[in-house]
């Protein structure tokens, strides 16, 4: 019933990112923003992963600094979180450590605040020369990591529209070891 369970959600996240990328696509996605609780709404990601980080054998934690409700797309948030999980998910190896760290920004603009999320593991990581090249709609790195795993290869694609859409990024950091994923989504 587990396997079921894990199967259900991965499906469903699925769904939504190739909704979201056809939505991009005909230019009808938008952002309703709301003040949003954005530490329980990470925290909601991470349980829902648990499961499946901890049958690989990887550990996640997760420390926050946010100081009060910031006017974001609680959906937007919750996709974008997942698919930086889902990645970890797959191509991390077995024994690695996720760190999980947010943080709030003030800004000149009216809204007031902008969340930052970083997602860090401590695998293999992704060669510096392809730091943009995986935000390319189906790119997949080809390697032995990533042989055999599956996906379609727009997670990272829609993730980042959607931060830009929320008048915010997404990036690689570099890093010595390991992947390190930064969004900000500005209120």
């Amino acid at each position: 019933l587990d396997v079921i369970h894990q199967e259900t959600l991965r499906l469903g996240r699925l769904i939504e990112n190739i909704l979201n990328y056809a939505r991009q696509q005909k230019n009808t996605l938008r952002v309703h923003r709301q003040p949003t609780d954005a530490a329980a709404c990470i925290d909601q990601c991470i349980e829902t992963f648990t499961p499946s980080l901890a049958n690989k054998g990887i550990k996640i934690g997760c420390r926050h600094e946010l100081s009060q409700p910031i006017n974001i797309d609680p959906d937007i948030l919750e996709q974008v979180v997942n698919n930086l999980l889902s990645n970890v998910e797959k191509y991390a190896v077995n024994g690695s450590e996720v760190q999980l760290t947010t943080r709030q920004e003030n800004t000149s603009l009216p809204e007031g605040s902008s969340l930052i999320v970083r997602i860090q593991d401590d695998g293999p990581g992704i060669d510096p020369g392809l730091s943009e090249k995986i935000f390319t709609p189906f790119y997949r790195i080809s390697n032995r990591l990533t042989d055999g795993v599956s996906g379609t290869g727009i997670g990272l694609s829609i993730s980042r529209e959607l931060c830009q859409r929320h008048a915010g990024s997404l990036k690689l950091i570099p890093t010595q070891q390991g992947a390190c994923f930064e969004f900000k989504l500005t209120g």
